[in-house]
């Protein structure tokens, strides 16, 4: 009797551990800003990179980036720079990483913080990230 009790225990928690080591692991969408920015030609630009993983909805899937960077300068005014789209970047389910230069207007960059948004899609952002990351020269 103690070995039918284990039997139907036992078959049944090894067909649902089965199921859950062999379904395949996708990763999550996700885009991230390195933790600090270096500051060129007196803050004239700005170079970080920024990381994106995604799982593609379909067969050959991409997205398009964004990395905005926004801070206060002298006597509390904003500066900020925008990359562009970078077009074409996979998802595959693999780490990219993207190394971006900004050129910020209307005044230059400084050493500190400055809050970082990127965001990553097509017509419609899949998914972005908002982040404050520190400027160094």
């Amino acid at each position: 009797m103690k070995l039918r009790r284990c039997a139907l225990v036992a078959v049944p928690m090894a067909l649902i551990f089965g199921v859950l080591v062999t379904t395949p692991a996708f990763a999550i969408d996700t885009i991230d800003v390195a933790n600090t920015g270096q500051i060129l030609a007196n803050g004239a630009a700005v170079t970080t990179q920024v990381t994106v993983t995604c799982s593609p909805q379909f067969p050959g899937d991409n997205v398009s980036v964004r990395l905005t960077l926004t801070q206060a300068v002298k006597h509390n005014q904003i500066t900020s720079a925008d990359s562009g789209l970078i077009f074409g970047v996979p998802c595959d389910d693999q780490p990219h990483i993207l190394a971006l230069t900004l050129v910020p207007s209307p005044l230059a960059f400084e050493k500190g913080s400055a809050f970082a948004q990127a965001t990553a899609g097509g017509m419609v952002p899949r998914f972005s990230t908002n982040e404050v990351i520190e400027l160094v020269k």
